[in-house]
């Protein structure tokens, strides 16, 4: 099982690193994106950065949300629009191993290149001079990694399900797109909308967020990413997919 699960992995990497114009295109994204969140910025900010809430938030949740859906939308309408998925479903793997597999490959891609971009931060905040040379907290940098893998897991789950019901690319792109709108803009709105004595509460249980708290937003994201990915084994049907 682990064996083929690998093997879907590998295959799903190879693809993504193929020279395809698609991809050629998603590579310069993923060198901008790198370039502003691992240079740019903390160079800009300083050592400031390495222990700015921006900081968290942007390896944290952000980028796993552009990784994500930058490749996601690909997994099983790539597969159709190629005409490739049929002769994955021929093969021996079975669909928990291709499912899974394809959502290892997203979810590992995203991880190595937020830990990877995190830690070229690191020595761009300290280039930009102020002292000594700072590392990020281990408990800072152990729930990035944490949370960068729980929030990438969720959200490839959820862009599967998004793949498995599009009929291409194209339409499960614009669907994540539009769900990276709403996550990205909701929050602020919501929160723009609150009464000041409603914000400043909020304000204070943020402030005063202790390891328990993140704690239990971990097991939270736990709970909800086993729901997804429940739903996603449950969904991809091997005969469901070929007589769609």
């Amino acid at each position: 099982m682990i064996g083929d699960i690998t093997t879907v992995m590998t295959k799903e990497w190879r693809e993504f690193f193929s020279s395809g114009g698609d991809r050629r295109s998603g590579l310069i994204v993923l060198v901008i994106i790198a370039a502003v969140m691992g240079v740019y910025l903390p160079f800009r900010m300083g050592q400031a950065w390495i222990t700015s809430p921006f900081m968290v938030l942007s390896y944290s949740i952000y980028l796993p949300l552009i990784l994500v859906i930058n490749t996601i939308a690909d997994s099983i309408a790539g597969e159709r629009e190629r005409h490739t998925l049929e002769t994955l479903l021929a093969s021996r793997l079975s669909d928990r191993a291709i499912i899974l597999g394809k959502l290892g490959a997203v979810v590992g891609y995203s991880l190595a290149f937020t830990i990877i971009t995190a830690l070229i931060a690191l020595i761009a905040a300290n280039l930009s001079g102020g002292g000594s040379f700072q590392v990020y907290p281990i408990g800072v940098f152990g729930s990035i990694v944490a949370f960068a893998l729980l929030f990438s897991l969720l959200l490839a789950s959820v862009g599967v399900l998004v793949s498995l019901r599009a009929s291409s690319v194209r339409q499960a792109q614009l669907a994540m797109s539009a769900a990276l709108i709403i996550v990205v803009l909701l929050p602020l709105l919501i929160y723009s909308t609150l009464s000041d004595t409603t914000r400043q509460q909020f304000n204070s249980w943020i402030a005063s967020a202790n390891w328990a708290t993140v704690g239990e937003i971990a097991v939270v994201l736990i709970l909800i990413d086993v729901i997804f990915i429940a739903a996603v084994i449950l969904r991809f049907q091997r005969s469901r997919l070929i007589l769609s």
